[in-house]
């Protein structure tokens, strides 16, 4: 059994139907119950592969955001799966900039602006920051196309405009180089820099390379250039990322109490930050930056919500309740593990082991083999957070570091 099929056995079951017919009409919240462990984002990855919808789901932190991506890449393979971090380790302060926060969060605007039909994933503290606008993020980049006519002047001056620094060698994102027919160019929308190739002025070649080694990793048709719309604190047109994608996005949220809490804390620090800011330069106002909890309260209520428990703060016009089990705790007694597997197959179960490391395993193997034990499971070579049990499916899903106690 693999993840498709898998995805393709949930969505048949009567609660993931019901949701989705519910998620595509109801004008008010949508109610989750019984979602153990990685069942949420099974539920979700499920959904998504049904809808043709955005679907931003929200965390409360950053930690429980990349588990919950982590699981939605393992189960919808081939997926790509936005992450939308925060991009300022303190606010108004560019010099305390989060790097890899800011070239993630472009990354993800970018998909957005080219493919709206995405499924990001974010937490409290990122989307209390205000993205560029739309319209804005166009006129802020332009693409460049195999074959087509550059004129390297007009390039060299639009980088300059909006921040990319020359250097004679890239390293990171907003630098760029200008050597004979080479452009080298690390733009904020991708993850490695493009080295663009002329033969008088029509490009002929565009490879992403390694800056570290300066070597080739792939050819491109074409790519975006896109600077670093969070630096500009006072210029750009701003607003909050559920306006960003639209009203036709539904939006999945846990513990939406503890999210609106950490949505407030970020505004009241950008607000007593802002006004102990004493320079010459004039700074946007908090409002016209940040999403007030207020605010945030007026977004989500324009949206398909479906709020997963076990504390629920809106009323909801539907409830679909699900039947899974947490994953039990053996304490690595491998023998009272044998006898679970072995009973739930009795009992006409799928036993399933996930785990991204082969290792472990032929560490379980061996573990049965040296009890006289079978092994009643199969494994599947991928990771997930934390193992549930799905009775109506007669599917287990355990994980390896849940079983070793190796939490993540």
């Amino acid at each position: 059994m693999n993840t498709r099929e898998i995805l393709g056995a949930f969505a048949q079951i009567q609660p993931m139907q019901a949701l989705a017919a519910a998620a595509e009409h109801a004008a008010a919240p949508i109610h989750l119950q019984g979602l153990a462990g990685s069942g949420f984002a099974l539920a979700t990855a499920s959904l998504y592969a049904s809808t043709s919808r955005p679907i931003i789901a929200i965390l409360p932190n950053k930690d429980e955001a990349q588990y919950f991506k982590s699981d939605l890449e393992n189960l919808l393979v081939g997926e790509p799966i936005y992450f939308l971090p925060d991009s300022f380790l303190k606010p108004y302060n560019t010099a305390r900039e989060n790097a890899m926060g800011v070239q993630e969060r472009i990354e993800t605007l970018n998909a957005l602006r080219k493919n709206n039909k995405r499924i990001f994933v974010t937490y409290g503290s990122a989307i209390a920051e205000y993205v560029v606008d739309k319209v804005e993020l166009e006129k802020s980049s332009i693409d460049i196309a195999r074959g087509q006519n550059l004129d390297t002047e007009f390039l060299m001056e639009f980088l300059e405009i909006n921040g990319f620094e020359r250097r004679d060698f890239v390293f990171a994102p907003g630098e760029f180089s200008l050597r004979g027919g080479i452009v080298d160019l690390f733009s904020f929308a991708h993850e490695f820099p493009f080295r663009i190739e002329l033969d008088g002025d029509i490009i002929e070649s565009i490879r992403t390379f390694d800056a570290a080694n300066q070597l080739s990793i792939a050819s491109h048709h074409f790519f975006n250039v896109i600077p670093n719309t969070q630096t500009g604190l006072s210029i750009e047109i701003q607003e909050n990322m559920l306006g960003f994608v639209g009203q036709q996005a539904i939006v999945w949220l846990s513990d939406a109490d503890r999210t609106q809490e950490i949505i407030k804390k970020e505004y009241e620090k950008a607000v007593e930050i802002h006004a102990k800011i004493d320079t010459p330069v004039k700074h946007a106002l908090p409002n016209e930056r940040y999403l007030s909890h207020l605010e945030w309260q007026e977004y989500i209520d324009k949206h398909r919500l479906v709020e997963y428990g076990p504390i629920y703060h809106f009323k909801a016009s539907h409830q679909e309740l699900f039947d899974t089990i947490p994953q039990p705790s053996f304490n690595k007694d491998f023998e009272r593990l044998n006898a679970d597997l072995k009973a739930r197959k009795a009992a006409g179960f799928k036993n399933l082991i996930f785990s991204n490391q082969p290792q472990q395993i032929e560490r379980l193997y061996q573990i049965f083999k040296d009890i006289s034990a079978e092994g009643e499971f199969s494994a599947l070579p991928i990771a997930l957070h934390e193992g549930f049990i799905c009775p109506e499916l007669k599917l287990v899903c355990y994980t390896d570091h849940q079983l070793f106690e190796r939490y993540h």
